[in-house]
């Protein structure tokens, strides 16, 4: 699999991945990632679209990795960058 795979919703991922990721703790993205190797594609990579939350979070944690901050660093810094209002969002503690 590849980025663009994630990016453009050809993964083959599974829609959503409801477990450890929308709640007001999630769990760390290392836990996240052991759990996702034990899940099922959905279909090979690059054969059909299918639409994917769970490519883009992936994609963050790739941000993550590659940057060595969280996301939504990188976020607020793009939104200032090209003027989107992105940055305008609270932190929770």
């Amino acid at each position: 699999m590849r980025v663009r795979h994630l990016l453009t919703h050809h993964a083959g991922l599974p829609g959503s991945r409801l477990k450890g990721m929308w709640n007001w703790r999630p769990e760390p993205a290392s836990a996240v990632l052991a759990t996702l190797r034990e899940e099922a594609s959905v279909y090979p990579p690059d054969l059909i679209f299918h639409y994917s939350n769970l490519g883009f979070a992936l994609a963050g944690l790739i941000v993550e990795r590659l940057s060595g901050k969280p996301f939504a660093d990188s976020m607020e810094r793009a939104s200032a960058i090209t003027g989107s209002s992105i940055g305008a969002r609270t932190r929770r503690s």
